[in-house]
């Protein structure tokens, strides 16, 4: 990844970004150059990061493994839409079963934070679609499901400043490579 290639956030213009603004401070210090990032950079961007969820506004069409399942008093229907956070859960939590038996929605979350915070994560830049992610991915252990995989991946988009994605890949860290992402540039790998 060349080091100027990066995107700004929204709203910001070239120079150095306001300081409570970890996320921009972090793609600012990687687009300056600075090779390795500090890494209070790095854990001060994660932690806005890990507070940041789902977006609650953003909408997704129902995944169709879930058509017919009882969500909140109601049987999921085919084509419905629903709030980003709980098709997530309810595709790789409940229905796929990559995370323990009996996790509530409310765990779910609690888990994909702990994941971001977690300092034996692995940390890296990858360009999806002519922008920037920043996905945070750490071993599964305790989170492992009856079907889950060696790690929970974790995807933010600086744009829009939330999670897009969270899930166990079976292909692991492999996803990088083979994920429509491009120019994979690691701030730090997974322990």
């Amino acid at each position: 990844m060349t080091r100027g290639a990066l995107l700004r956030p929204r709203g910001h213009s070239i120079g150095m970004p306001p300081a409570r603004d970890h996320v921009a401070v972090l793609l600012y210090a990687i687009e300056q150059g600075y090779d390795p990032v500090p890494e209070h950079v790095v854990r001060l961007a994660l932690s806005d990061i890990a507070a940041a969820g789902f977006d609650p506004a953003a909408r997704v069409l129902l995944p169709p493994s879930l058509a017919g399942y009882e969500w909140r008093g109601r049987v999921l229907q085919l084509g419905e839409e629903m709030p980003v956070g709980e098709a997530s859960y309810l595709e790789h939590a409940f229905d796929g079963d990559q995370w323990p038996d009996d996790l509530t929605l409310a765990a779910y979350l609690r888990s994909i934070r702990d994941v971001v915070l977690d300092s034996t994560n692995g940390v890296c830049i990858a360009r999806e679609h002519e922008a920037d992610r920043i996905v945070v991915c750490r071993r599964s252990n305790e989170l492992r499901g009856e079907r889950g995989n060696d790690y929970v991946v974790v995807v933010f988009d600086p744009g829009i400043r939330h999670w897009t994605a969270a899930w166990q890949p079976p292909e692991g860290l492999a996803l990088l490579a083979n994920h429509p992402w491009s120019a994979v540039s690691w701030l730090r790998v997974p322990e």
